[in-house]
């Protein structure tokens, strides 16, 4: 199931993710999202590199620093 990283989004991934269904989110910007969708149960999460790069942010280092994000919440 893929659904935007946006506060209903994550309500509604949390309720699927409780019952077993996978879940991307998408239209991820900042690690902040991510870490979010992480929390609860994300499958995946879908940055859009391409529209990171088309605003002048570097896509790779925000992609790295979302992962650095979840690394540090796996950890804990």
């Amino acid at each position: 199931m893929k659904i935007p990283v946006t506060r209903e989004g994550l309500r509604a991934g949390a309720a699927l993710a409780a019952r077993s269904v996978p879940v991307t989110f998408t239209a991820v910007y900042a690690p902040e999202q991510a870490h979010f969708a992480g929390q609860v149960g994300a499958a995946y999460a879908a940055p859009y590199l391409g529209r990171l790069d088309d605003s002048g942010v570097d896509g790779l280092a925000m992609v790295a620093r979302m992962q650095a994000l979840i690394d540090r919440s796996a950890a804990d």
